[in-house]
């Protein structure tokens, strides 16, 4: 089993890109406000060294069975990290914001669903059954994430809430993530784009790359800390609360 010089340079970048992200993280202790997302950096890591050792050394069968567990814990640990942010913005207190938590549950419904149903319908662009099933399994992991994403950013509107700074910088990159990576897998999926295959791939993989480094920027810049309302500011609150509160009867 060969690797192009492009692919392994690729490989190679992604794994440095990761470890200094993991590094940044740790260093400016932001792995305390964003564990889950660590957590995955750090799982992107350790798999890009799996994978890259049983395609050197292993067998096709120890690749594969490698190759879908890992895949599988990674849409796991995506689907954390996606909750992660939606805690932190939904949160406030002890608490989610009134009304968030079952609109939200209610709108991530339809990932599955919609995910499936286009996974299903599609004609990958694929040789080989296992590789037709690669395809299915990419796309449905990116319309998921999409919709859960999305459901996020439309239930935030809806009740009101703003994003926290950390959250910002880190709810960017997903969403960058996840365009390009809907733009290839659809493109695999209903264009057949099998002669286009390793360029596509390659695309999805200088994108991640490009989010990789913001990230390493954005999360070693210092945190933008809202500055707390002094007593005057609370008295005006106050005083407008209660004018909301007992309306003018004339």
């Amino acid at each position: 089993m060969n690797l192009s010089l492009l692919d392994t340079l690729l490989w190679a970048a992604g794994f440095l890109a990761n470890a200094a992200l993991l590094s940044v993280l740790f260093y400016k202790r932001r792995y305390r406000t964003v564990p889950w997302f660590t957590g995955w950096i750090l799982f992107g890591i350790i798999y890009t060294i799996t994978l890259f050792v049983a395609f050197r050394v292993g067998s096709k069968g120890s690749y594969r069975v490698l190759y879908w567990t890992g895949a599988f814990l990674d849409l796991l640990l995506q689907l954390a990290v996606v909750f992660e942010i939606a805690t932190y913005v939904f949160r406030r207190g002890d608490r989610w914001v009134e009304g968030a938590g079952r609109r939200f549950a209610l709108m991530s419904l339809f990932g599955p669903v919609v995910a499936g149903i286009m996974a299903w319908q599609m004609t990958p662009a694929a040789t080989s059954a296992l590789d037709a099933w690669d395809s299915r399994a990419s796309l449905f992991t990116t319309v998921v994430l999409c919709v859960l994403f999305s459901s996020v950013m439309v239930v935030s509107q809806q009740v009101g809430v703003g994003w926290r700074n950390l959250v910002l910088r880190e709810g960017y990159g997903l969403i960058g993530i996840a365009i390009v990576a809907f733009i290839t897998d659809t493109l695999h999926a209903y264009w057949r784009t099998i002669e286009h295959f390793s360029q596509l791939e390659h695309l999805r993989m200088v994108a991640y790359l490009g989010v990789l480094a913001y990230w390493t920027v954005v999360f070693w810049l210092p945190e933008r800390v809202m500055e707390p309302l002094d007593g005057s500011a609370d008295k005006r609150m106050e005083a407008l609360r209660r004018k909301l509160e007992y309306p003018i009867v004339e």
